[in-house]
């Protein structure tokens, strides 16, 4: 049976980080916390650590904390390979 190509893949062009972060969180003011709460995330690629950088630089730029909660283990893992774990604060 001959095969044929595949048609040409199209790219969208990807977001910015900061684009995907809630409204909310770009009302973010002195002092306050923002909580990530990644209970439903089932899963994280390089793609998802990047959001999660951007988030903390964003919360860092506004003087706020950020804490990431409910990390599922698979991610929980890949924070610890790469050392993100030393530099958010993971609530239970």
């Amino acid at each position: 049976m001959p095969c044929s190509p595949s048609p040409p893949l199209t790219q969208a062009r990807p977001r910015t980080p900061s684009s995907r972060l809630d409204p909310s969180a770009r009302r973010l003011r002195p002092g306050q916390r923002l909580v990530l709460d990644l209970a439903g995330l089932t899963f994280c690629d390089s793609s998802g650590i990047t959001a999660l950088i951007a988030a903390r630089s964003h919360a860092h730029a506004a003087e706020v904390d950020i804490a990431l909660a409910a990390v599922p283990a698979h991610t929980l893992r890949i924070l610890r390979l790469v050392d993100l774990d030393q530099i958010f604060v993971l609530d239970p």
